[in-house]
């Protein structure tokens, strides 16, 4: 028989041993449901007799949601610089890159 034994509240316990009786999961009445709450499409700055209003991921989805689009739009209308070159028309092959992306500073 193993020294090691489990404890009585284990098996008698309904929950995990994680979760105590004085945590928010114990303090709402199963029998009763939830309040009612307003899930509107429309983000909401906290208000001073409301806690809260829409969380930081919401905000941060909207504003990714809003500015890829319009950044990925603004690519067709903003055209990319022509890489400089120093040199003649007839060497190019002996022309320097002024304005090469691959070369580090």
């Amino acid at each position: 028989v193993s020294q090691v034994s489990i404890p009585i509240t284990a098996l008698i316990s309904p929950h995990a041993p994680s979760i105590t009786r004085m945590s928010t999961f114990h303090m709402c009445d199963p029998w009763n449901p939830n309040p009612v709450q307003s899930t509107p499409w429309s983000l909401s700055l906290p208000s001073a007799g409301q806690a809260g209003g829409s969380p930081l991921h919401a905000w941060l989805f909207f504003i990714g949601f809003i500015l890829f689009p319009l950044w990925w739009a603004a690519t067709l209308f903003i055209p990319i610089p022509k890489t400089r070159r120093l040199g003649g028309a007839e060497g190019t092959e002996k022309g320097v890159v002024l304005d090469d992306p691959q070369v580090e500073h």
